[in-house]
């Protein structure tokens, strides 16, 4: 059984439905008042007839019936083989439709309250984000108009869930009645809800404290992550440290009483399924890897991109809530709006409707849920729009009513129509979710709730009028009547007009001649609503009961100059119809009927025809519609990622041999002319000469061969700093040590500049936490796999490493310990002896004999002191940030006090002045090639210091810092020969095998020979000449950029966004984007009016602030002007210019706090 078909336990299910039977049948003592006479009888029999009922997606009786007793479906079947027992009260449904009532496995409720009230009691968890102990149960309930909103698009019951913080509480699965002071619990603690949300202000939080909108831990995505999985971790250890010291309480100390922990043991021990809101498809395998890494029984909010990495998604097993929260349509007003909307955004517009769709057919349990919609009353237009993008009625009925039953363990009582289940239904005129379609009442627990009260009136359709007799003489007026009282709407039709006086219209010719006859008669045809053909008259006011309807009608078509009251009366034998002028003389008919089947006016027919006869516009065909924006879908490539340059196939030939090229082997051999290259199977087979002869004449079949003759050959470019493609932020800035934080857990394998360094030969990168910290995060090793999931760029097997940084950026803030550099080297200090004392004390506990060890309480879990603990053990590698020589030396002391070999000092642009002492400990030197003077810790910078380093025996590499440097490395390496004078083969090795040598990745990668991985590029000149262009890129011998493929991927591209853009331009306006309403900037951040910058509040117009958000935009447009992404890393900054927006670059300049 996988997880997604997790369900209670056999014995589980029956008791739900015994404590729920209860409660429908006999109201809780304690909600109802005592009877003030007799005890009310209220055993409730209903039954509905004459319906057809869709027993479950799939399963459909055409003409049948559903008894129900006491909330409860006691039968069903066809018309004719259900018994309907005495007392039963029968409801006719007039050929209406019965559903299983809709599930929505998500509703949303404010809690922020209650989780600021649950912090600040005792056993709070020490952030305030950990409220797991916060209960829906105990929140108020769905407001009546809510639960309205959701019956009346057929939602009969709905898992509430807590809105607030990272752990948000305990969900609960409620019924939908009408009156939320009687609520009925079907699940209590449903599942615990859990977000990966960060600090700062929360929408609609005016009335928080202030030190609820604070930013505090966690300020990044990934230190939300790292407190998840600590949470769990103490969750886990709690469990267990609490059951230990009640069995065996002498010799161990209570653990602290934790109300938040206790509340996570159901989830940690696998009762209780956790709920991950996944904001998008990259969150949603973050929850997945969380949830294997402790055990937990996990489900997924969605956020309905999940589409774009659907294998992955898929791999999971994990079911999905389905947001059907679709994009607007994108701007395509103006051509600079067009030129602003990345194809990312087209194609999502265009997709999203398919995602319910395509994760079904994929096999991953999904339900649809009006979850991030802001009006529930949405919902119905956005499951026709699913609809029509594809998802077929069972699909979409599945998502409403079996899986989300599924999910929240109560399939055995709702979800289908059938005997034993909860008589949860809707009924529905018309197809689901269809133009048509009306949910005319839902059922919740027996109880009927009437969406759209069906007319008693007995008449409907199209009736003859026979023999008008009465007080004056009708002649030539309407021949027929059209009833509907759904609509409560009465028109008449006829007679046809006179052809010879329509002719006599157009010719223009009156007794006197004058021609204004034809705009005469054209304005008093369209006065009473007739027209060529035969016209028709509308009634004012209709109003219907069960035997009488009452309406007000335009007397010229009747032969009367006033308007006429008239009545409809149903009869035993047919209708009587009387219209009667304000004197009270009236004319009667009597009616016959011509179609009871329902030709009721469509109003668009009726605008079609009024069209044909020459006036309006062309309606828009619906159905060439959906068939031109079904075929602009299907065109639409399905790569990863889903955005520009996405590959749909990987290039990846068993056997690659490149000949006659000139070969930078970074090896030992050095650089060889006219050399060749063997790959087999994503490996390097062989270097040297003549390799064609080593291949077997299969293989040279099917042998992909590159004519190397005049291009030149490197291992993959190694960037051993590098903050490309991290999500959420670089920086866990809000904390002085984060060693518990991983930058793998905020990979993004889809920024686009991964795919433009490799354009640059670029193939592995060392991805490094921010320096905003003395001691911050654990950094990632990944290569360049563009086009695979982010899961897939973590480099397997290297070694890890953490970040640490010393001088300016940490002790910027004069706000938080250290704020000195006396200060950073003591707190490093305090935290290796902490880690060194934790460690021991586990390792205490586990030396204990077995016995001793189940009596003791085990010291408790820390990510934080375990990492800093593997420093200790030379299991994970240090890689600081330094510039000056002094704070050098000091680490180096530090590593040398504790017994461990720092990894990689980074910039140490001050290195060359203890180039002896670096070489000695054996440390690495990661530089700038020549970046100096740019703040006053570099003043003494030096472009030779690379050169120095490596002279002095440093294994020495240049790295990047830079989304946009590390698209050119190999002229970094060219500055080794232009300022130290390096020979060139060593040249090359400062961006190759020397980074590899620092990240310990050299036994796989980092230069050609043979058994390591094939990650090489090829060159067109000679690669240290600043005129070589990369051609091709190889990653673990696949072809991960090619220069012709990339000319092909921005043909094909650009044509998907013109296809896109024409069916874009077909529906800008149509779903309000545009329009007043602001529906075009949903989800941007607010800005002042006509699109300028955000205003200041406070500030004057001629301000520092103001003139400095002057300069700062000027500065970005240059930068715009000339090629450059303003949003890219830049060289020095390391990751904290994205710390905190406007916030943190001009904090500490107007006074209000220190730089993060």
């Amino acid at each position: 059984m996988t997880r997604a078909e997790r369900r209670p336990s056999a014995l589980a299910r029956p008791a739900m439905a015994l404590v729920l039977a209860a409660a429908t049948v006999w109201p809780v003592a304690a909600q109802e008042p005592p009877p003030a006479a007799m005890r009310p009888v209220d055993v409730r029999r209903d039954a509905l007839v004459n319906v057809a009922i869709v027993v479950t997606p799939g399963e459909r009786l055409a003409d049948g019936v559903v008894v129900m007793k006491d909330g409860w479906i006691e039968r069903v079947g066809a018309r004719g083989a259900v018994e309907i027992p005495a007392g039963t009260t029968v409801h006719d449904g007039a050929g209406a439709t019965v559903y299983a009532g809709f599930i929505d496995a998500c509703v949303r409720v404010d809690s922020a309250a209650a989780a600021r009230a649950a912090a600040a009691e005792a056993g709070a968890h020490w952030n305030t984000r950990v409220t797991p102990q916060v209960r829906a149960a105990d929140l108020p309930a769905l407001t009546t108009d809510q639960r309205k909103a959701l019956r009346d698009v057929g939602f009969t019951a709905a898992a509430v869930r807590p809105d607030a913080g990272i752990f948000r509480g305990s969900s609960q699965v409620v019924l939908l009645g009408e009156d939320p002071r009687a609520a009925r619990c079907v699940q209590p603690d449903a599942g615990m809800d859990v977000a990966f949300e960060t600090s700062g202000g929360r929408p609609g939080a005016e009335e928080d404290p202030e030190a609820w909108n604070r930013a505090t831990y966690p300020g990044a995505l990934i230190g939300a992550v790292a407190l998840v999985r600590q949470t769990f971790a103490d969750a886990a250890w709690y469990a267990t440290a609490t059951e230990t010291w009640r069995a065996h309480p002498a010799g161990n100390t209570p653990p602290v009483q934790s109300n938040a922990l206790a509340a996570l043991a159901p989830t940690v021990r696998g009762t209780q399924r956790a709920w991950f809101d996944a904001a998008d498809e990259r969150m949603l395998l973050r929850a997945d890897a969380v949830a294997r890494e402790h055990g937990l029984d996990a489900a997924i909010v969605g956020s309905g991109r999940e589409y774009r990495l659907l294998e992955a998604v898929k791999a999971t097993g994990r079911p999905v809530v389905v947001p059907m929260d679709f994009p607007r349509t994108p701007d395509v007003s103006t051509p600079r709006a067009i030129d602003a909307v990345p194809l990312r955004d087209l194609a999502h517009w265009a997709l999203a409707p398919t995602n319910l769709a395509t994760l079904l057919r994929a096999g991953v349990p999904a339900a649809a849920s009006t979850v991030r919609l802001k009006d529930a009353g949405a919902f119905a237009k956005a499951a026709r729009r699913a609809l029509d993008a594809g998802t077929t009625p069972d699909e979409m009925l599945a998502a409403l009513t079996v899986h989300p039953a599924r999910m929240l363990g109560i399939d055995s009582i709702a979800g289908e129509v059938r005997a034993g289940r909860l008589a949860n239904l809707v009924v529905v005129d018309g197809s689901l979710f269809g133009e048509d379609a009306k949910v005319r009442e839902t059922w919740i627990a027996g109880l009927r709730h009437e969406v759209e009260p069906r007319s008693k009136f007995p008449m409907k359709g199209t009736y003859a009028l026979r023999g008008a007799s009465g007080g004056w003489a009708v002649t030539a007026g309407p021949t027929s009547i059209v009833v509907d009282p759904d609509a409560r709407s009465i028109s008449f039709k006829g007679p046809k007009r006179d052809e010879a006086a329509d002719a006599k219209a157009d010719s223009g010719t009156t007794k006197d001649g004058d021609g204004a006859a034809k705009e005469a008669i054209a304005a008093e045809a369209a006065k009473d609503g007739r027209g060529r053909g035969e016209p028709t008259t509308r009634a004012d006011g209709a109003n219907f009961d069960e035997a009488r309807a009452g309406f007000t009608v335009e007397g010229k078509p009747f032969g009367a100059d006033v308007p006429l009251r008239g009545t409809l009366v149903a009869t035993r034998n047919g209708a009587d119809l009387a219209l009667a002028r304000p004197d009270g003389t009236s004319v009667h008919w009597s009616i016959v009927s011509t179609d009871r089947t329902g030709d009721v006016p469509d109003p668009r027919k009726e605008r079609e025809r009024r069209i044909a006869e020459g006036g309006g516009t062309p309606p828009a065909d619906p159905a060439a519609a959906r068939e031109k924006a079904a075929a602009v879908i299907a065109a639409i490539p399905r790569t990863v990622p889903l955005a520009d340059f996405g590959v749909a196939t990987r290039f990846a030939p068993a056997c690659v041999l490149v000949e006659g090229a000139t070969v930078w082997t970074a090896a030992e051999a050095g650089i060889v002319p006219d050399c060749d290259v063997l790959v087999r199977g994503g490996k390097i087979a062989a270097v040297g000469a003549g390799l064609r002869a080593k291949l077997t004449p299969d293989e040279l079949k099917s042998a992909h061969v590159i004519d190397g003759r005049g291009l030149h050959v490197t291992p993959g470019l190694v960037d051993c700093h590098s903050h490309t493609g991290i999500d959420g932020g670089v920086n866990e800035w809000t904390q002085n040590v984060t060693a518990e934080v991983r930058i793998q857990d905020a990979v993004n394998g889809e920024d686009v500049d991964w795919y433009r360094q490799l354009a640059g030969g670029l193939t592995a990168a060392n991805q490094l936490h921010g320096s905003a910290n003395p001691i911050g995060g654990q950094n990632s090793v990944v290569k360049l796999r563009w086009g695979e999931p982010s899961t897939a760029f973590p480099v397997q097997g290297a070694i890890p490493g953490i970040k640490f940084a010393l001088g300016e950026n940490v002790v910027r803030s004069k706000k938080r310990y250290p704020s000195s550099r006396l200060g950073v080297e003591t707190l490093i200090r305090d935290r290796f002896q902490a880690a060194r004392e934790w460690r021991a004390a586990h390792a205490r506990w586990a030396a204990l004999p077995e016995a001793e060890r189940a009596r003791t309480m085990p010291p408790g879990p820390d990510l934080e002191l375990e990492a800093l603990a593997e420093i200790l053990e030379r299991k994970r590698l240090v890689h600081c940030h330094s510039y000056r020589q002094d704070e050098i030396s000091m680490l180096l002391r530090i590593a040398d006090d504790f017994g461990f070999t720092v990894g990689t000092l980074q910039h140490v642009l001050e290195g060359y002045k203890v180039a002896d002492d670096i070489a000695r400990h054996g440390a690495g030197a990661s530089s700038f090639s020549d970046w100096w003077a740019y703040k006053v810790e570099v003043m003494d910078a030096i472009p030779w210091n690379g050169q120095m380093l490596w002279k002095a025996g440093v294994v020495t590499s240049f790295n990047s810092d830079s989304d946009e440097l590390a698209r050119r490395m190999n002229t970094e390496a060219a500055k080794g020969v232009r300022y130290g004078a390096m020979p060139r083969e060593e040249a090359i090795k400062l961006v190759t095998i020397n980074p590899a040598k620092q990240l310990r990745i050299d036994g796989m990668t980092g230069s050609l020979e043979p058994g390591k991985d094939a990650d090489f590029a090829v060159w067109s000149a000679d690669p240290l000449s600043v005129y070589a262009r990369c051609q091709q890129t190889w990653v673990d011998g696949v072809r991960r950029f090619d220069v012709a493929e990339d000319a092909a991927m921005r043909a094909r591209d650009a044509a998907t966004r013109a296809r896109l853009v024409e069916l874009a331009m077909g529906e800008w306006g149509k779903d309000g984007a545009g329009s007043d309403g602001g529906g075009g900037t949903r989800g941007r951040r607010g800005g002042a009016p006509g699109g300028g910058p955000p205003p200041v509040d406070g500030m004057r117009s001629g301000s520092l602030l103001v003139r400095m958000l002057g300069t700062r935009a000027d500065v970005l447009m240059d930068q715009v002007r000339s090629g450059i992404d303003p949003s890219a890393i830049r060289p020095g900054e390391c990751g904290c210019d994205r710390m905190d927006s406007w916030n943190a670059i001009f904090e500490e300049t107007l006074g209000e706090g220190g730089a993060r």
